[in-house]
């Protein structure tokens, strides 16, 4: 049983035109004491898939509203109609159905149609179509917009799920479980149930063509739809105008700049007060150098001057793609070590990025104390399964026993923290941050945060190639091998920016971006 609910989509905030106002007053009227529920912005910002999120950003509610009208009907049950959708009588007969959909005829392809669905909650045929945008983007990598109507993903999905392939579109198609696909003219003309008006507005009065990417710039072919009225072609949000030209009435070519793409965003984490300023510049400057793709830094810190965030600023000129957040006077309060004297309590406030860095589901911690000497973007695209957290194994730690010496399982990897590829999403989940606080709580702990997260996270880890943190004991032990290292750890109390002689192996090298970071007129 279909429960007596009409879920519809209302996204953007503009206000709703006369034709939409009277579709949902046809609802009221052949439903009395049905619930009318609409669906907005603050469920796509709080739970929107990828896709959702980017359809969003782009303005293109109608494909905003073909994953909401799926969630909402997996997770409540009830009707889905679009808000230019006329009911012309009830629909209470449909509601004894499991699943209620109809066919459309598209100038002689049968699809189904995704304007008129009804179905009990929890059903495993939307929920298997709300799965497909999971995996997906609306914006893709040659910058195009996937404009994919839901009706085309429906034929996909149903010819590989259930092997139906409607071959008429004025046909019922009973599946013989209370799952019932009703012929054209049920929703879609003046005799059946509704009347679609079909107000398209997916479609945009310009068709573009990205014709070349250069970095933030693209060359951009429009041409005008036939039925289009507007005189010139529009831009997407964020987007600017840097020359165009008119090559018909009908056709243009703009050279376009693009904001960063959100979606490709790396976000790396670091975490300093004035001791390490310098340090984070050179360090910020290499990753800066080598990456492939727009960085979102997140320095926090226990307390760091106006000068030093000045400084770090400096390295990004107005308009890049990458960026600083700063998130300054954080308190944090556990204890220290003695046997890591060089080491603040700045150094926990990784524990804090659960909750600092809201709205951002995956990010890269850094130790400053690092030389970055390759492109940390595959670092950012590892696969690291469900793990919360990924590393690189401290292979003298398994070796010594250590990790059994503060209550960890034999046989159990210690990993570094240095470099860390953090799920934040199912740190969340698990609530580890809390975890980890109680921990610190409990008393002194000899390397400080880094034993407190492997206690924590033991059998949460995935390992990470050794040359994403090749440290001292590596050099030694796997000295051959040094060249491929993309990140250098000058792990120990001796820092190369102290001690000419600390980490001999690469201290030239670190000295060497030293310089180039500390160039004033330095930025990206």
């Amino acid at each position: 049983m279909i429960p007596k609910t009409i879920h519809y989509v209302w996204v953007g905030g503009a206000p709703k035109p006369p034709i939409v106002q009277m579709c949902i007053e046809s609802w009221r009227r052949f439903c009395p004491g049905w619930e009318i529920r609409e669906w907005g912005d603050e469920t796509v910002m709080r739970i929107g898939v990828r896709y959702a999120k980017e359809a969003y950003a782009q303005r293109k509610w109608a494909f905003v509203a073909d994953w909401l009208r799926l969630y909402v009907l997996h997770e409540y049950g009830g009707f889905y109609l679009d808000t230019d959708m006329e009911m012309l009588k009830p629909i209470d007969d449909l509601a004894g159905n499991r699943l209620t959909m109809g066919l459309v005829d598209r100038h002689g392809k049968v699809l189904f149609n995704g304007g008129v669905i009804g179905c009990e909650r929890g059903d495993e045929t939307i929920g298997g179509l709300l799965g497909i945008y999971d995996d997906i983007p609306f914006v893709k990598s040659d910058g195009e917009l996937d404009q994919t109507p839901n009706t085309v993903r429906m034929v996909d999905y149903f010819a590989k799920r259930w092997n139906l392939v409607p071959e008429r579109a004025d046909r019922t198609i009973d599946m013989g479980d209370g799952r019932m696909f009703y012929p054209h003219d049920f929703f879609l003309s003046r005799g059946g149930y509704t009347y679609h008006h079909y107000c398209a507005s997916w479609l945009d009065d310009w068709i573009r063509k990205v014709w070349l990417s250069v970095g933030p710039y693209k060359l951009v072919r429009f041409k005008k739809r036939k039925e289009a009225e507007s005189d010139a072609p529009s831009l997407l949000p964020g987007e600017s105008r840097m020359a165009g030209l008119r090559l018909s009435k009908r056709k243009a070519v703009w050279i376009v700049k693009v904001p960063p793409d959100p979606a490709k965003t790396i976000h790396v984490a670091i975490a300093c007060n004035d001791a390490y300023a310098f340090p984070a510049r050179v360090l910020i400057s290499c990753v800066l150098r080598h990456v492939s793709a727009p960085v979102r830094f997140h320095l926090l810190s226990t307390g760091i001057s106006d000068d030093s965030i000045a400084s770090l600023r400096s390295l990004f000129r107005p308009g890049s793609q990458h960026g600083l957040d700063v998130y300054n006077n954080l308190a944090i309060s556990f204890p220290l070590s003695p046997h890591c004297a060089h080491i603040s309590r700045d150094t926990y406030l990784r524990f804090l990025l659960p909750e600092v860095l809201v709205g951002i589901d995956k990010v890269i911690y850094l130790d400053i104390d690092l030389l970055v000497r390759g492109d940390i973007a595959p670092l950012w695209n590892a696969d690291i399964g469900t793990a919360a957290i990924a590393g690189v194994v401290e292979e003298q730690m398994f070796t010594n026993g250590y990790p059994q010496s503060i209550g960890m399982k034999p046989g159990a990897p210690y990993f570094n923290a240095g470099v860390l590829l953090m799920n934040l999403l199912k740190i969340r989940q698990l609530n580890l941050s809390e975890r980890w606080k109680q921990i610190a709580a409990k008393g002194e702990f000899r390397f400080l945060d880094e034993d407190i997260i492997n206690i924590a996270c033991e059998g949460m880890f995935a390992e990470l190639s050794m040359f994403w943190n090749f440290n001292l004991y590596y050099y030694r032990v796997y000295k051959a091998q040094k060249r491929k290292a993309k990140i250098i750890h000058f792990t120990g109390p001796e820092k190369p920016w102290t001690n000419p002689k600390a980490g001999r192996h690469c201290n030239r090298e670190w000295r060497k971006a030293a310089a180039i970071a500390g160039k004033k007129d330095l930025s990206w």
